[in-house]
């Protein structure tokens, strides 16, 4: 007897076998995976899949069936929200389980912007996901020492012995970080129409530009800002928050290009309006927590003249494209007779 072709036929009849019953035939052989640079890990990528799709579809709608009457029988009484779920089939690395968590947060940054649910419910959903994929160790046990009004962001976290405004007041739900941003607040919290804004810091860089645009005069440089809230409602400076989505030291960098406009203004401003996510959802979230907002919409924009040559054709000139550097954010009483200050050079 010859048996020089029978582990080909053994390895055939076993990669049949393998393809029959959708095991890759690595892990069904545990042989290593065929061709160069080949780890096979797309074939157990596959198997999970395969595995995952017919718990859900052949498996779980058996044991929906079953653990009504397992469930009663276990605990002796029915209980309606009990639920299961199957074990992962593979352990994830710890690159992997961090880039999920990465993914997740700007997930959930991005939802805080568009406020479409209650603060409250908002805190509740990402400390329950917090909880449920274990992130931070004993979070659950912490958050259940403190008191609902105070974990879900109805009142601020304060000192017993603190002065401040009135703690009833929606918070901010928290800051994301590992420290404060720098801001320079209001003296007090006593309730008062409030400005908000941040001041252009390169703003010599557009002044210069709009020199070369045809503009005999514009603001200083230094009085060049983008404003984040004009409410004539008094509010709790305090209630207002603290924004954490800028640079450590309390800046705002707005990246060259990107949507830009010029447009005109009131009585003759001329604005250099720009995207932010980070401006919108800030006064979004200061309006949310009483202030008041003149108009139909909030616009971020640096003012750059309100004396525009007359003729002036904005639409033939081609808005300023590079970065927008901004400084922390200055809260100050509002002053209604602002208009009769500016000077322009």
């Amino acid at each position: 007897y010859n048996f020089a072709g029978a582990k080909d036929i053994i390895n055939a009849y076993g990669e049949f076998v393998a393809a029959i019953a959708d095991i890759p035939a690595t892990r069904l052989l545990g042989r290593a995976p065929d061709g160069m640079n080949s780890s096979g890990e797309s074939q157990q990528a596959d198997w999970r899949k395969l595995i995952a799709a017919r718990q859900t579809l052949e498996l779980g709608p058996c044991l929906d069936r079953i653990d009504v009457y397992m469930v009663q029988s276990a605990l002796g009484r029915a209980e309606p929200k009990a639920s299961y779920a199957f074990a992962p089939l593979d352990v994830e690395s710890d690159k992997e389980r961090a880039e999920r968590f990465v993914k997740q947060m700007e997930a959930a940054e991005k939802l805080a912007g568009m406020n479409a649910m209650p603060e409250r419910a908002f805190n509740r959903g990402v400390q329950s996901l917090m909880v449920a994929e274990g992130y931070l160790p004993e979070l659950e046990a912490a958050l259940n020492d403190i008191p609902d009004d105070e974990r879900f962001g109805i009142a601020p976290d304060m000192p017993d012995d603190g002065e401040g405004g009135d703690q009833n007041l929606p918070g901010t739900g928290g800051a994301i970080g590992s420290a404060p941003p720098a801001r320079l607040a209001a003296n007090d919290a006593t309730p008062r129409p409030l400005y908000v804004h941040r001041k252009l810091l390169n703003g010599a860089d557009l002044v210069a530009w709009a020199k070369s645009q045809g503009f005999e005069t514009t603001l200083d440089a230094s009085d060049m800002h983008v404003t984040i809230l004009y409410s004539r409602n008094p509010v709790d400076p305090m209630a207002m928050g603290e924004t954490w989505t800028s640079d450590p030291d309390g800046g705002l960098l707005i990246k060259a290009g990107g949507p830009r406009a010029l447009e005109r203004f009131g009585e003759g401003a001329v604005v250099l309006q720009f995207a932010s996510w980070s401006l919108q959802s800030r006064h979004n979230e200061m309006v949310q927590a009483g202030a008041s907002h003149d108009y139909p919409e909030y616009l971020p924009h640096v003012t750059i003249s309100y004396e525009a040559p007359d003729g002036f054709d904005i639409e033939t000139v081609k808005p300023y494209a590079g970065e927008l550097r901004f400084g922390p954010e200055v809260f100050e009483p509002l002053d209604l007779d602002w208009k009769a200050k500016i000077t322009e050079a």
